[in-house]
């Protein structure tokens, strides 16, 4: 028997839904992303954890290692150290005279603030300008894209959270509507109109978490089980939404592509 809870993208539920799951006792509890698992772990210390999505698992307090989680929880971390970097060079290749880069990010959500962070260190290092704006929930989408336009930026560095990505097609709209040439954190963003990302392929990420499932299931223990990281990352380009906003692929960027979207 399994049973599902959903947060729809808001950070508001997920303490409330970890409880749920929790007072039903199960066997295991699969959280899928960084807020879910650290609810969880907020939730029980006894009850097997498996995580997909985390990006960094020990900066996040979910375990005192990679190699040698010690808690209740163990998976896949979705950090890899070239990905920020890489996704600034692909922007820079697309509109080589970017001197000024949004960072669209939720200050709230600890791993994006992070992320934010290093991305800003890495442009300042570059000469370039970063301009960080927050985004949250739905309800933000309207300042926080009348801020965008407001500081005109080059381009965008879409940082990804659970509420982005749950209203992927409305934020995808309103990036193409200021024409904003943006790199996305998810590979679905990309297919659901956006120009461009660069990220860890999910259905990859998820078939080993399963096991990790399966493995705790037949007697392992999490604490023992160490956490790995990202195998595979994709390039994923849409040459519609490049025409929409008036931008071309350079050759080099098409042939690295894993999918192009036409």
């Amino acid at each position: 028997m399994v049973d599902y809870r959903y947060a729809e993208g808001r950070l508001e539920r997920h303490a409330p839904l970890a409880a749920e799951l929790v007072a039903l006792k199960p066997d295991l509890i699969f959280a899928g992303t960084q807020p879910s698992a650290e609810a969880v772990m907020e939730a029980t210390k006894t009850i097997p954890i498996v995580f997909a999505l985390v990006h960094d698992p020990v900066a996040a307090g979910l375990a005192e290692s990679l190699a040698r989680p010690g808690k209740n929880a163990t998976g896949l971390s979705s950090m890899n150290v070239e990905i920020l970097t890489k996704r600034i060079d692909l922007l820079l290749q697309i509109v080589p005279s970017a001197k000024r880069v949004a960072i669209l990010y939720q200050p709230e959500l600890d791993t994006s603030a992070r992320q934010a962070a290093l991305g800003g260190q890495t442009l300042q290092s570059r000469k370039l300008t970063a301009l960080r704006v927050a985004i949250g929930g739905p309800e933000t989408f309207d300042e926080s894209f009348e801020t965008l336009a407001r500081v005109q930026p080059d381009v965008v560095l879409v940082v990804e959270n659970p509420s982005l990505f749950t209203h992927r097609a409305d934020v995808v709209r309103r990036m193409t509507a200021l024409r904003l040439p943006a790199m996305y954190g998810f590979q679905p963003f990309t297919l659901s109109g956006g120009l461009m990302s660069y990220s860890i392929d999910f259905g990859d990420q998820f078939r080993r978490a399963a096991g990790y499932v399966d493995r705790i299931l037949r007697g392992a223990k999490p604490a023992e089980l160490p956490i790995e990281q990202p195998l595979r990352l994709e390039l994923a380009v849409n040459l519609k939404a490049a025409s929409a906003i008036g931008v071309t692929f350079p050759q080099a960027v098409l042939l690295s592509a894993n999918r192009v979207i036409e």
